[in-house]
């Protein structure tokens, strides 16, 4: 384990992006083919735009991971779901509406 080294940040921008952004755009598309009903849709959405765990910095450290980049996911994961969060509720707040005429024949 070292310190966080700048070659961290791109990486962890990577990530960050791919775990707030790509994650909940998946679920989504998952979701939404797999015809789940809106509470259940909104909830797959939300929960996978959640930032990283904090418990993973104990299992980088059990197992001699790189704990302090993890820490840095998790510090940019959680500053990052303070603004896509609310950008994701207003994504799935119409989705009722857009359900009921994807059903229509």
């Amino acid at each position: 384990m070292g310190a966080l080294h700048g070659h961290h940040v791109p990486l962890g921008v990577a990530v960050m992006t791919a775990k707030l952004i790509i994650a909940p755009l998946f679920g989504l598309w998952l979701g939404w083919n797999l015809g789940f009903q809106y509470k259940l849709l909104t909830a797959l959405v939300r929960e996978s735009a959640m930032p990283s765990m904090i418990f993973g910095v104990v299992y980088g450290d059990r197992y001699r991971l790189d704990g302090s980049f993890y820490a840095f996911i998790v510090l940019l994961t959680t500053l990052g779901a303070i603004l896509t969060l609310p950008l994701w509720r207003k994504v799935v707040t119409p989705l009722p509406h857009l359900l009921t005429l994807s059903s229509i024949p």
